[in-house]
């Protein structure tokens, strides 16, 4: 598979950003610092999904299975420079098939504070430090496969330096290239995993002040005006790029009274893109982009894994084309393909490579909640199919349900 490059990927996501925001400045307010006193700042990529699926493998049922996932950030500014916030991170997977029941679960609460200053009229600087404590079950109660049922308690802290980039004057969109360090550690009375390494990414971060958002249903009425008409675009609030390496270190009981640490390297390169644009009033069409390659090896060399995973969905989506609140009511159609492996290698040069193909088809609806000028509160409700065949065996795994959630979208016209 061809390598992306990621300055590349930087440079290309920095046009699309500053772009979308030309023709801007003359509508906008005077410009805020993020930094400021009374500013709420956030990820973009903030959201909630919940979903259930019907499990089919080559034709025959094999199970149901449900998950969901969220992820919710905000600091306050109580004085300029200075905000301190929460941020709450949350899923659950639960598998029933035809012999097997499986549940995975984690829950994590950071504690943040930023300290943000503006050195001359554009350049942004903020030091975020986090600390975090958490919980994490993973239990299986029947089925042909050893019966578990593990807790364990999860620590992570991190220091992140960050330069948000202001999209437009006065719009709250900030693009965030961001480096930091980062130490997690899970743990219960038998096993220790901590993993710790440093980081490197861009996000897009949202930063207004209380004035900026919506008041009333009469105040959030006006912000999406012209908004779907022919011109305008929105992405998705998780589009991304990020680069992570370190070690990870495991300790596992190999007796009764004594144990054994395994040392590990790690390294991880994700994108994420969401993008579309309103060809027709009311009509627009984009695609999703999504990449990761993932390692993680022994550094004693007995085993090596890798895994692959790209991802490419067009869609279709149409605006209710009508007066009033309605009119940011949606429809949408998604076709999806993509591919992934997981490679295992072990000492001697043996190795077992697993390869998929991946397809899928989504329609649905939502609606756009302006909660500020040019950003929204997007929930859905959507049906899906989707199918992954093993390219070895031929194997068929397909999976058909609902999906409903809510994501951040950022909407500009040129």
């Amino acid at each position: 598979m061809k390598k992306i490059p990621l300055s590349g990927l930087l440079i290309f996501l920095l046009y699309f950003s500053t772009s979308m925001v030309h023709g801007q400045a003359a509508k906008a307010p005077v410009p805020v610092s993020p930094f400021a006193k009374g500013s709420y700042w956030f990820n973009a990529s903030d959201n909630f999904w919940f979903d259930q699926d019907n499990m089919k493998t080559d034709g025959s049922k094999s199970g149901k299975e449900n998950s969901y996932g969220l992820d919710l950030s905000c600091l306050y500014f109580p004085v300029n420079h200075f905000g301190v916030g929460l941020s709450l991170s949350s899923s659950r997977d639960h598998s029933d098939g035809n012999s097997t029941t499986t549940l995975n679960s984690f829950n994590m609460l950071n504690l943040q504070a930023m300290y943000g200053n503006t050195f001359g009229k554009n350049f942004n600087l903020y030091f975020l430090a986090s600390v975090g404590f958490g919980k994490e079950k993973s239990k299986q109660t029947s089925g042909s496969y050893t019966a578990y049922d593990d807790k364990y308690n999860d620590m992570s802290t991190y220091l992140e330096l960050g330069s948000p980039i202001a999209l437009g004057s006065g719009s709250g969109l900030y693009f965030t290239p961001a480096l930091g360090y980062e130490f997690h550690q899970t743990k219960n009375s038998t096993y220790t995993d901590k993993s710790m390494g440093p980081y490197l990414g861009t996000s897009f971060k949202v930063s207004l002040p209380c004035s900026s958002y919506a008041h009333s249903c009469s105040e959030a009425k006006g912000f999406s005006d012209g908004l779907y008409s022919s011109g305008s675009s929105f992405f998705g609030g998780n589009t991304s790029i990020s680069l992570r390496t370190g070690n990870d270190n495991q300790t596992k009981p190999d007796g009764e009274n004594s144990s054994s640490t395994f040392k590990y390297s790690y390294s991880e390169v994700m994108f994420d893109l969401q993008y579309y644009h309103y060809i027709l009033n009311d009509i627009a069409v984009g695609a999703g982009i999504s990449f990761d390659n993932y390692s993680h090896n022994a550094k004693d060399n007995s085993t090596k894994y890798h895994y692959n995973y790209i991802n490419f969905s067009p869609q279709v989506l149409a605006n209710i084309p009508v007066e009033g609140a309605l009119h940011n009511t949606f429809g949408f159609l998604e076709a999806g393909v993509g591919a992934s492996s997981d490679k295992y290698e072990s000492q001697g040069g043996s190795s077992t490579t697993y390869k998929y193909s991946l397809s899928d088809v989504t329609f649905g609806l939502g609606y756009n909640m302006f909660f500020a000028r040019n950003f929204s509160l997007s929930p859905f409700i959507e049906y899906r199919w989707n199918t992954s065949k093993d390219k070895s065996s031929k194997i068929k795994t397909q999976a058909n349900g609902f999906e409903a959630g809510f994501n951040i979208r950022h909407f500009y016209h040129y």
